[in-house]
């Protein structure tokens, strides 16, 4: 009864979001620490708490902070370093939108990627000097304006093409890509390799960023001065259905998971049904010979009398 009441609960909920596909949000703002703001359509805010739905076409900036987003269709994440800049899309290619092209255009910053080999999703990384497109891949994307670009690969690989000249470049692990915009791309091995930014850490210990950061972006690109900005815990209405979704499946998971190892402590403890035994075959009867007739012993000799 229990188990139905969870499926039919998971309908109710699963039903919306598969009818508004065209309101689904396609990540998750995590984690923010320190100033962070999002725009959606034309509208500017300061993220005040998380989580934060993300949806096709935002922009999330982390001028004075760092942030973390996930993707819902594969489990992706990045993790955004102070002074990023960048926007998420995703559009569903026909017919019937069986394959999703996301791309994260990345203005300016510091971006830490771990995003997963997926059938249906293809990523890219869009810089202004070169687009990567991901195979499965964990590294670090550095953006310094328009003029550069910088790929680091920790594990998989990743196809760079060239914007200024349409090559292309696979960068496997341990290797680094330089792009600039009037010279040859550059690959050789990383010295060292990033790790992922951490989250957990008060706002002003982050690291500093440079003075005027905002104009290396282009004035379409740039959000208004910080004091004008509202601070607004945006409702995240897909979030909290997924997050419900989610820990319906879990419930039925642990549930399924009880009743089999119940069904295996039955079975390990209910006797074995013995074998039956069967008949023995059935044995002619053996005929035994007569008896022999019996012999009369034969009378021993007598010895005469002695006189």
């Amino acid at each position: 009864m229990k188990k139905g009441v969870l499926l039919l609960a998971l309908l109710l909920l699963a039903a919306p979001v598969l009818a508004q596909e065209q309101q689904r949000a396609i990540a998750m703002l995590t984690h923010a620490t320190g100033q962070v703001t999002v725009r959606q359509g034309e509208k500017w805010v300061q993220v005040d708490t998380v989580p934060v739905d993300l949806y096709s076409g935002d922009k999330v900036a982390t001028e004075q902070g760092r942030a973390e987003i996930y993707f819902w269709r594969d489990g992706s994440t990045l993790v955004l370093d102070v002074g990023t800049n960048l926007t998420i899309t995703e559009t569903e290619e026909q017919p019937r939108g069986w394959r999703i092209l996301r791309r994260i255009q990345i203005f300016l910053g510091d971006v830490w990627f771990e995003l997963k080999r997926s059938f249906r999703t293809e990523t890219e990384l869009v810089t202004p000097t070169a687009v990567g497109g991901l195979r499965g891949t964990q590294g670090m994307v550095h953006v310094r304006g328009e003029e550069e670009s910088e790929f680091v690969v920790m594990d998989g690989e990743l196809e760079v093409l060239d914007v200024r000249t349409r090559q292309r470049h696979l960068l496997r692990a341990r290797q680094i890509l330089r792009a600039l915009r009037d010279q040859a791309v550059r690959i050789e091995l990383a010295r060292t390799l990033p790790t992922r930014l951490l989250l957990d850490i008060p706002p002003e210990q982050l690291p500093k960023v440079r003075e005027r950061l905002q104009d290396l972006l282009r004035q379409s690109e740039r959000h208004p001065p910080l004091e004008q900005l509202p601070k607004l815990s945006l409702q995240p209405g897909f979030v909290q259905r997924e997050l419900l979704r989610r820990e319906l499946l879990r419930q039925l998971r642990q549930r399924e998971e009880l009743l089999r190892r119940q069904r295996e402590r039955l079975e390990q403890y209910r006797p074995r049904p013995q074998p039956k035994l069967q008949k023995p075959a059935a044995v002619a009867p053996v005929k035994l010979r007569p008896p022999a007739a019996k012999l009369k012993p034969r009378p021993l000799p007598q010895k005469p009398p002695e006189k």
